[in-house]
């Protein structure tokens, strides 16, 4: 068994993090089944963008993988609670959080000291 593949990003809150953010998750997660590994570029895409749009500061990925999982971490410093909106069918944005909660095996939501926030997720 090799041990967990682990790296913190610091991102500058520009839309090139998110393509950023996937490529590093693509690498680190390469022993992973193809699908847990495409899962989790696809949240941690939708977290970093939820991070740039909602929140403020510099966008902090974590990220730890191994051979059966890969967490995530995605953190910033704006104070506002990320909220999942009420279904709107039509709405082209808005899903992020749902499709975290129907995806991850675990997900959360915790205030950091700073008052910021880290939205996190693990993938098996």
């Amino acid at each position: 068994m090799s041990p967990a593949r682990q790296e913190t990003l610091r991102l500058q809150p520009r839309r090139t993090a998110v393509a950023y953010a996937r490529a590093r998750i693509a690498e680190l997660c390469n022993g992973l089944p193809r699908e847990a590994c495409y899962d989790a570029q696809l949240l941690t895409s939708e977290l970093v963008t939820n991070a740039i749009r909602h929140g403020a500061g510099i966008v902090t990925v974590a990220i730890e993988c191994d051979e059966t999982s890969v967490a995530v971490a995605v953190g910033d410093s704006g104070p506002e609670m990320p909220l999942a909106p009420p279904v709107d069918v039509s709405a082209e944005s808005g899903r992020g959080l749902r499709l975290v909660q129907a995806i991850a095996v675990s997900w959360g939501v915790k205030r950091t000291a700073d008052q910021g926030k880290v939205v996190w997720f693990r993938i098996a």
